[in-house]
Parts: C-alpha cells; structure tokens; sequence
C-alpha cells in the first residue's frame, strides 16, 4: 500500500513540473525561456527594394558588413553596405580593398559607384569611397 502512494505521489510531481512551463496552450522550449511566438513571414522580414538598373550611378551611405555572414544575401563573403531603409548591396571591390578587409566593423560609410548588376542583391562598382571621421 506505501508503495502505491509513493508512485501515485511521484507521479504527480512529475506531472505537476511537466506542466509548469504551460503558459496558455504554448509550452516554454526549456525552463526559463519564454513560450514560442509566431514569426514573422520572408514578405514582412523584407527590406524595400530600390530598382536599380544596370549603369545607374548610385551614392549610398550605411553601414559596411560581410554580405555572407552579416547580411545573408550572398553564398560567399564580400563587402556590402546596408542603407537606413534596409536595402543591402554588394560592393564589387577586390579582397586587399579597405572595404573588404573593414566589413566587420560595422562603420557607417559612404559609397559611389555604377550599378554593375541589377539582381538580388544588386552589385556595385564602387569608383569611391568614405568612412567619415
């Protein structure tokens, strides 16, 4: 008889704790982590897009990153910059170009140039360049 109200108690407290991380209807991953919330969509996570044509000189300022690993527009590491309204390109510059070797800094810059690709993402020959004081 003890042995039947140990285990009917044991398994209370397991399912008692089981259920703690219940907050209406969404369970937490683990304890302390809040309960998953729905995530935006690819449409609502999409920056505006300028149309670039192909030729078009362009000055852009923002923020110099990788486009790899920053900014996820691209399948290998190259320079990019990502304007105020979201929209990244990719710098055409060489691999010894400050802004290649400086695209993990971070550092608002000023970029001109031509358009040389007008895909996703669009590319730009960059004819100059400045990171400010």
């Amino acid at each position: 008889m003890k042995v039947m109200m140990l285990a009917a108690a044991s398994l209370g407290l397991i399912l008692a704790g089981c259920s703690a991380g219940d907050q209406g209807g969404q369970t937490a991953g683990h304890q302390g982590e809040p309960a998953a919330t729905a995530q935006p969509t690819a449409m609502e996570n999409a920056p505006a897009t300028a149309a670039f044509e192909v030729g078009q000189e362009v000055d852009l300022t923002g923020g110099i990153g990788c486009a790899h690993c920053t900014f996820h527009v691209t399948d290998s590491c190259a320079a990019a910059v990502k304007t105020s309204d979201g929209q990244v390109v990719v710098l055409d510059v060489g691999d010894d170009s400050e802004l290649f070797t400086k695209r993990y800094e971070g550092a608002a810059v000023e970029v001109k140039g031509t358009i040389n690709d007008a895909g996703d993402p669009p590319h730009m020959k960059v004819e100059e360049y400045d990171f400010g004081s």
